[in-house]
C-alpha cells in the first residue's frame, strides 16, 4: 500500500512540476520559483566546493512567515555551534526573494524538486548533520534522503489537526513520513493529542518560536520618520496584510474622519494592480503613497514590502488582514507593540487568535458595522493594548526550550 501510494506521490510531484515549467512561461513568480528550483543543485555544489567537511545544519521554510519563525532558531544554533554552516531553502518566492541576502544564513536557495533521484543527489552533496523543517511544507523524498544520509530529523514550532492528511486512514505514507522525525517540537496541547491518538510518540510541546521572534520587534525594527512626524498624538490605524475583502469591511471606518486621523494601510500585495485595486475601494477618500509621501492626506498606502513591522510602532489600533478568506496573517507583530488586535472571523486554523481573543487582547469583526463599534470601543479602552503586550511577553521562551532538547538529544 505504502509502495503504491509513493508511487502516485511521484506521479503528482512529475505533473506539478509541468505543470509550473508550462505556467513559468506566463507567470513571475511561477517562473522564479521553477527556473530557483532548476539551479538549486548547482548552488549547492559550487557552495560545497568551498566548504567542504564542514558540519552543516539545514532549515526548510515554506515562506516567510515561517522563515521569521525558524529565525530565533538559526540565530540561537548559529551561536551555540559557531563551527557549523547554515543552508537555507524555501519553497515560495514570497519568502525568498525577500531574504535571500539574510545574514543569518551561509547559502541559501530554492528548494529542489521532491523527486527521489534529486533528493538522493542534493542530500550526498549537502550532507546535513541536522534538518528542520519549520511547521509544515514536508516533504516525503527530502525527509528520506536526509534521513539516509544520517541526518537527524526536527520539525519546528509544529501544529495539527484530526482534519490534516496524515492522519487519513487511505494516506499511510504521509502518517510514516511523520514517524521517520526524530522529533516533532508542538506548538500546543491539541497538536500533542492529535499526535497521541493517532499512535505517535515521537514529540514534545516547545511552543512557539514566533513569540521569541516578535518580542525584539519593539526594538530592532527601523524607524520610520516621516510616519512617526505625520502620525505624532494622532489616533492611528494600521491595516496590515489587507486583502480587497478586508478594504470591504473596513468602509464605515474610512468614511468616519472623526474616528482615526491617520489610516496606514499596507496591502499583502504591493503590485501595481493590487494598489490600483485599492485606490478604486477607497473611494474617492484622499491618499498618498508611502513612496511618494506626503503629509496633506489622510490615508497612507505602503507600496512596497518590509515595513509593516515598523508601521505597527504608530498604530493605535491594528487591524491585521486575510481572515474573511485567505488566511489570517501575523497578528503577533502589532501586539509585540502593545497594540490592540481586529481581523475577521476565519480563524478556526490559527490558535494564537483565539488565544489573544481569550486573553481580552483582540476582537474578531464580522462585517462593516461590527468593524466600526469594535474600533471605537477599542480607542476607547487602553486595556486593550496592555493586555496584547502582556500575551506576547507570557509566551516567549520557545527557543530556550527547543536548544535544551538539542542539547539533551546531543549527549
Amino acid at each position: 500500500m505504502i509502495l503504491f501510494q509513493k508511487l502516485l506521490y511521484h506521479i503528482a510531484v512529475c505533473f506539478i512540476w509541468l505543470g509550473l515549467a508550462f505556467a513559468s512561461l506566463f507567470n513571475k513568480k511561477a517562473r522564479l520559483l521553477f527556473r530557483g528550483s532548476a539551479r538549486a543543485m548547482a548552488q549547492l555544489s559550487n557552495w560545497r566546493l568551498t566548504h567542504p567537511n564542514i558540519p552543516v545544519v539545514w532549515f526548510h521554510a515554506a515562506s516567510l512567515g515561517e522563515f521569521e519563525q525558524a529565525r530565533p532558531v538559526i540565530e540561537a544554533y548559529k551561536a551555540a555551534f559557531p563551527q557549523w554552516k547554515v543552508v537555507l531553502t524555501f519553497f515560495s518566492p514570497s519568502g525568498y526573494e525577500i531574504r535571500k541576502n539574510t545574514p543569518v544564513a551561509d547559502l541559501i536557495s530554492y528548494l529542489p524538486p521532491d523527486l527521489p533521484w534529486i533528493t538522493q543527489a542534493y542530500h550526498r552533496e549537502m550532507k546535513a548533520q541536522v534538518v528542520f523543517f519549520v511547521k509544515y511544507d514536508f516533504w516525503i523524498n527530502h525527509l528520506a534522503s536526509a534521513k539516509a544520509n544520517g541526518a537527524k530529523l526536527y520539525c519546528l514550532s509544529a501544529t495539527f489537526h484530526p482534519s490534516h492528511v496524515y492522519f487519513r486512514p487511505w494516506a499511510l505514507v504521509y502518517k510514516r513520513m511523520l514517524m521517520d522525525f526524530d522529533l516533532l517540537m508542538l506548538q500546543n496541547q491539541a497538536s500533542s493529542d492529535v499526535l497521541s491518538k493517532a499512535g505517535l510518540s515521537n514529540y514534545h510541546i516547545t511552543g512557539d518560536t514566533r513569540f521569541d521572534r516578535v518580542a525584539m520587534l519593539p526594538v530592532s525594527v527601523a524607524p520610520l520618520p516621516e510616519l512617526a512626524t505625520w502620525t505624532k498624538e494622532q489616533p492611528t490605524l494600521v491595516v496590515g496584510s489587507s486583502w480587497p475583502q478586508d478594504i470591504d469591511a473596513l468602509q464605515l471606518v474610512f468614511e468616519d474622519s472623526t474616528l482615526f486621523s491617520r489610516i496606514i494601510i499596507a496591502p499583502h500585495d504591493v503590485s501595481e494592480a493590487s494598489i490600483h485595486q485599492l485606490i478604486t475601494q477607497l473611494k474617492g477618500n484622499k491618499y498618498t503613497l508611502f513612496s511618494r509621501f506626503s503629509t496633506d492626506s489622510r490615508i497612507c498606502i505602503i507600496d512596497s514590502i518590509g515595513k509593516l513591522n515598523s508601521a505597527y510602532a504608530y498604530a493605535s489600533v491594528a487591524y491585521v488582514g486575510g481572515a474573511f478568506k485567505q488566511g489570517l496573517h501575523n497578528i503577533l507583530e502589532p501586539a509585540a507593540f502593545s497594540k490592540p488586535v481586529l481581523f475577521g472571523p476565519l480563524i478556526d486554523k490559527y490558535p494564537e487568535a483565539m488565544e489573544m481573543i481569550k486573553a481580552g487582547a483582540a476582537k474578531i469583526v464580522s462585517d462593516p458595522k461590527d468593524c466600526l463599534e469594535s474600533m471605537k470601543l477599542m480607542l476607547a479602552d487602553a486595556g486593550y493594548g496592555k493586555r496584547a503586550g502582556t500575551f506576547i511577553s507570557e509566551q516567549t521562551g520557545a527557543t530556550e526550550k527547543v536548544m535544551q532538547l538539542l542539547s539533551n538529544s546531543a549527549r
